[in-house]
């Protein structure tokens, strides 16, 4: 756990606030965002963040990735969901066995785990990017947009974007 300093003034908290957004935004790690809100959780998604924290610690990248648990991400139907940063790949219905191959092909050999992408109904065509996917593609997300941005247990997240 870090330790807090003392803030004496505002401005103290401010630039300490600042700080430590600025190094969190100049990590070069990836970073795997996991959708751990309720629809997540009732299809497995606390499930997946061991499998995934597990393989992480297998095969040595602890200080290579980041796991960030966040709330919904708006798709319940692909639940559980990761997006990895900063490729902006989305996997969906991820299992716990799919952990390693998320670790070994994506974050070691920056390949994509093709079976975990969302399909497009219509066209048959696989889809890695969040953005267009069709669920998502035209919607204007102004409430919930950020969700897959901010661990809803660490208010610098929420400060990172802006608050």
């Amino acid at each position: 756990m870090r330790k807090i300093k003392k803030i004496k003034t505002i401005k103290d908290l401010e630039q300490s606030i600042h700080s430590q957004i600025q190094a969190r935004k100049s990590e070069k790690k990836p970073v795997l965002t996991i959708s751990a809100g309720t629809c997540g959780q009732a299809r497995g998604s606390l499930k997946v963040i061991k499998s995934l924290e597990k393989a992480i610690k297998e095969q040595n990248l602890e200080d290579k990735v980041k796991i960030k648990v966040t709330g919904c991400h708006g798709f319940c139907e692909a639940e559980p969901n990761i997006i990895v940063q900063p490729q902006n790949i989305f996997y969906q219905k991820v299992q716990p066995k799919d952990a390693k191959d998320i670790t070994s092909q994506t974050i070691i050999n920056n390949k994509i785990v093709d079976r975990l992408l969302f399909s497009d109904l219509a066209t048959g065509k696989k889809i890695s990017s969040e953005k267009n996917i069709p669920f998502y593609k035209k919607q204007r997300r102004i409430i919930l947009g950020d969700n897959a941005l901010i661990d809803p247990t660490d208010i610098n997240d929420y400060l990172s974007i802006g608050g």
